[in-house]
C-alpha cells in the first residue's frame, strides 16, 4: 500500500490543478554540514539566490496559495514567490523537518563521536529511530505532514499551490502526491536545486522537474529529477 492510496482522495475532481513542491534553499548550516532538524538557521546567500530563481521560474504561472514550514529557512525560500504573486506565505509547523533531538546543530560525520554513532544507529532503522533529547521518528513526521496535506489539497481544488518543506517533509509530500511506497520515498535524494511540478489529478500523475541552478534556471524536464 502506498502513502497516496492510504491518505489521499482518488477523485481527480478534488485535487489542485498543480502542486509545486520544493525543499528550502541552502542554509548556513547546510554549508557547514550541521544537522538542522527543527533548529532555525537562516538561508545562506546561495539559498536566497535559489529562492529568487524559483520566483522567476514561476512568473508565468498562476498561483493561488503559498505554504511553507514555519522555520525561517522555509519562509525565506517561499517569500520571493509569494511577493511576486501578491500572496502571503502561510506557515505551518506540520511541514517542519523531522526533529533530530540532541543531534541538532551538531556535526554528524565523525563516526567516533556520540552524534556520529547515534546517526549510524538511525540509519539502521530510519522509520522508527528517535534521537535522544526529544527526537521524532520518520513515521511520526510523516503522519503530521499527511494530516496537514489532505485538507489543504481539498481547499484548493482546481488551483495551483506552492509548498516549501525540508528534506524529509518534502519526501513525504512527493511520495503522497506521486503514490510512492514509504521505502521508495525515504530513498529519494531531495536537493534545493529542483522545484517539482506535479499534476496530481492526471492519470497517470504528471510530474516535471524545474531547475533552480544558476546555469539553467527555469529549465523543465519530464519526470522526477534528483
Amino acid at each position: 500500500m502506498t502513502i497516496h492510496d492510504s491518505h489521499l482522495p482518488r477523485d481527480p475532481g478534488v485535487w489542485p490543478r498543480r502542486v509545486f513542491v520544493a525543499r528550502h534553499g541552502r542554509s548556513v548550516w547546510n554549508k557547514s554540514k550541521r544537522v538542522s532538524g527543527q533548529a532555525n538557521p537562516p538561508l545562506a546567500d546561495e539559498g536566497h539566490a535559489q529562492a529568487t530563481r524559483m520566483a522567476e521560474a514561476l512568473a508565468d504561472e498562476s498561483l493561488h496559495a503559498v505554504y511553507s514550514s514555519d522555520l525561517d529557512r522555509a519562509i525565506q525560500t517561499a517569500a520571493p514567490t509569494a511577493e511576486r504573486f501578491a500572496l502571503r506565505v502561510q506557515p505551518s509547523a506540520a511541514l517542519r523537518e523531522q526533529h533530530f533531538g540532541i543531534a541538532e546543530g551538531q556535526q554528524r560525520d565523525d563516526p567516533e563521536s556520540e552524534i556520529g554513532r547515534l546517526w549510524q544507529a538511525r540509519l539502521l532503522d530510519r522509520e522508527h529511530f528517535r534521537m535522544p533529547g526529544g527526537g521524532e521518528s520518520y513515521v511520526e513526521m510523516e503522519t503530521r505532514v499527511l494530516e496537514w496535506l489532505r485538507p489543504t489539497l481539498a481547499a484548493h481544488r482546481g488551483e495551483n499551490v506552492l509548498v516549501i518543506g525540508h528534506r524529509n517533509s518534502t519526501r513525504v509530500l512527493l511520495g503522497a502526491l506521486l503514490g510512492l511506497a514509504r521505502t521508495d520515498v525515504m530513498a529519494l535524494p531531495v536537493h534545493a536545486r529542483w522545484l517539482y511540478v506535479i499534476a496530481p489529478g492526471d492519470e497517470p500523475v504528471g510530474v516535471w522537474s524545474c531547475s533552480l541552478r544558476e546555469r539553467d534556471a527555469g529549465r523543465r524536464v519530464a519526470g522526477l529529477r534528483t
